[in-house]
């Protein structure tokens, strides 16, 4: 994100009086609001996701240590 389009929409947003602004990737702005409307799911998601990459993480050293040996 350029610091041009930054400004632009910085401007945009104080002319139309809003507090908040939210500049971020659309899967960044989608679970902001996953967590307002069922937060619930939202920790389902991310806890799935945490399990999952701690799965790789462990499947990878297994496989080093496989071709240490």
């Amino acid at each position: 994100m350029s610091s041009e389009h930054v400004a632009c929409r910085i401007v945009a947003e104080l002319e139309r009086l809003n507090t908040e602004l939210v500049l971020a990737p659309l899967h960044i702005r989608m679970s902001i609001l996953l967590r307002l409307v069922a937060p619930d799911l939202l920790w389902r998601i991310l806890r799935r996701k945490a399990l999952a990459e701690k799965e790789t993480e462990r499947r990878k050293a297994e496989e080093e240590k496989d071709k240490a040996k």
